[in-house]
């Protein structure tokens, strides 16, 4: 029981020294820092943004390792998977998407649980190993019977 209530306490300690240093209504370090950045941080954060899983709206298959999703109406992003997940798979087939953590929001590829189904029934899954937001360029330069 000691045991317990001395990580209790700890724990309490820890964190009222975390937030002794700031005034209330204050922004936290992090957020600090982000907009003494300026633009780099906008920059970051717009080239590896999230999105949410209701916000897809089509896919294509374009490859054993490649995966084009449309996000919203605008925004493609290109998933990358480890291996040929997509191999044998038709460009329509369908992608089984969860989340891994219960949350909507995609940020990372540990975020998204990603499963094929293809025509005869049989489910492929994929161990995603990049998601990336590309440009309005790389997007158009996509191949049209490739695009989602």
């Amino acid at each position: 029981m000691k045991p317990i209530l001395l990580a209790a306490a700890l724990t309490a300690t820890l964190a009222a020294a975390a937030c002794a240093g700031q005034p209330p209504g204050a922004p936290s370090p992090a957020v600090g820092a982000q907009a003494a950045a300026g633009v780099n941080a906008t920059a970051s954060a717009s080239s590896s943004s999230c999105f949410r899983m209701t916000q897809i709206r089509g896919h294509r298959i374009a490859g054993d390792n490649t995966i084009y999703v449309r996000v919203g109406s605008d925004d493609v992003y290109q998933v990358t998977t480890a291996g040929a997940c997509g191999a044998g798979a038709l460009r329509n087939d369908t992608l089984i998407i969860s989340t891994t953590a219960g949350a909507d929001l995609i940020c990372r590829p540990i975020d998204l649980d990603l499963k094929i189904r293809s025509g005869a029934g049989m489910v492929t899954p994929c161990i995603v190993s990049s998601i990336a937001r590309l440009s309005a360029e790389q997007a158009k330069a996509i191949p049209e019977k490739l695009r989602p």
